[in-house]
């Protein structure tokens, strides 16, 4: 019986996804977007303290969230 060598198959997967297509590593439009006014991307619901922007991220597919400021009152 062989052993597969796990560094080998690390390699392997490394390199086999070096030459699958795909957008290049680069972010969407919108994301970067969303990213210039200080948000954050989320997949379905904001965070507690946060507030959804009415953007999104990548092509549509992510809401776009931004932290809600809370200013203390003044006694």
């Amino acid at each position: 019986r062989k052993l597969v060598c796990p560094l080998g198959t690390f390699f392997f997967l490394t390199l086999l996804l070096h030459f699958v297509p795909g957008n290049g590593g680069y972010p969407a439009a919108d994301t970067l977007e969303c990213r210039r006014s200080r948000g954050f991307c989320k997949l379905l619901e904001c965070p507690p303290r946060t507030s959804p922007t009415g953007g999104t991220c990548q092509d549509g597919s992510l809401i776009c969230c931004k932290s809600i400021t809370v200013i203390p009152a003044s006694s």
